[in-house]
């Protein structure tokens, strides 16, 4: 590779070598938001998340697309999910503390492929549940999936048939709302199982959300 080649490598790097700027990404998987939305779920003042955003605009990870009165922040590319989810895998081959979290998020998920997912949906055998708030849910979800928010759960648990066998999803791999609505359905009575991927491994491996705002 020529030298300019690995300046604009180090640019995407310097850009994703920050634990929020990647928290901000997995979100943004989720779905655009403005700084102040994205501010409240870093836990972040909107300046220091707008900085933060600013970067990744920078390194050509990010875009800011106006709707309406706000700046929407979007991911700029499909290869961004892969890219950081593919440093994500590299963590967990390589840092210890990393592959000791994926081992253990191995031994507690479902080990049901997106493939078997695909066939169980396509027969009707499970019950596929979003556990994120409704407007991730709209922007894309897993075909077939109901909205059934972590907040809504302990009211509306009741609504779900007891004798279909549930899967929960939320964030991603990673995500702790999802192993808590596992264990909230578990307690109800439910045969839930968490999902060992969302929708951002789902569009790493080339597969496309439904989205409700399209319908």
């Amino acid at each position: 590779m020529t030298q300019a080649l690995y300046d604009e490598l180090a640019i995407v790097a310097a850009a994703l070598a920050h634990p929020k700027r990647l928290r901000a990404l997995n979100l943004l998987f989720q779905g655009p938001k403005p700084i102040d939305a994205l501010a409240a779920l870093l836990e972040e003042s909107p300046a220091n998340t707008a900085a933060h955003m600013k970067v990744l605009r920078d390194a050509g990870l990010v875009v800011g697309v106006r709707e309406g009165k706000y700046v929407f922040q979007h991911v700029s590319h499909a290869v961004v999910t892969p890219l950081v989810l593919g440093l994500r895998s590299a963590a967990e081959e390589i840092r210890p503390a990393a592959a000791r979290q994926h081992q253990q998020n191995q031994a507690t998920a479902s080990t049901i492929t997106m493939a078997e997912l695909e066939s169980l949906m396509l027969r009707g055998r499970v019950l596929l549940i979003d556990l994120r708030p409704r407007e991730e849910y709209e922007k894309g979800h897993l075909p077939g999936a109901r909205s059934l928010p972590l907040a809504a759960l302990p009211e509306l648990a009741c609504t779900l048939p007891r004798r279909r066998r549930v899967l929960v999803y939320c964030r991603g791999k990673y995500c702790p709302n999802a192993i808590r609505g596992e264990a909230a359905l578990k307690e109800r009575g439910f045969r839930a199982e968490r999902l060992a991927f969302g929708v951002p491994e789902w569009i790493a491996e080339g597969r496309m959300p439904v989205s409700e705002l399209c319908q």
